[in-house]
């Protein structure tokens, strides 16, 4: 199984391009939780057009995630594909108003998130 510092190895090499934006991934070893990763980029703000935002997407890694080469990749792509959609939904609209609102709960009962 693959270290923190192995992994941000590994993270070096991807080379991460979507949304409009160069993507970067930070590997580092949370002392609770293990190894866990932030995905980086500056994005033009949803909220305010005219600006940007550094976006950091934590997310942590099974065991699973960490068994090999393949399966990190594949972890990494799996997470990107999960932020891409999040960030298609910030943008996509139909006669002015949002499609879908990414920051909205879907799960019943859920309280609207502040931005």
């Amino acid at each position: 199984m693959y270290s923190a510092d192995q992994l941000q190895v590994l993270a070096s090499q991807f080379d991460i391009q979507f949304a409009g934006a160069k993507w970067k991934v930070e590997v580092f070893d949370d002392p609770h939780e293990g190894p866990a990763i932030y995905f980086v980029a500056d994005l033009r703000d949803s909220y305010r057009p005219t600006e940007t935002l550094e976006i950091r997407v934590l997310s942590y890694l099974s065991p699973n995630d960490r068994r090999s080469v393949e399966s990190f990749k594949e972890y990494v792509l799996w997470r990107l594909k999960r932020i891409a959609i999040h960030e298609v939904g910030e943008g996509l609209k139909f006669s002015g108003e949002l499609v879908w609102n990414p920051h909205l709960p879907l799960e019943p009962g859920g309280k609207e998130s502040v931005a």
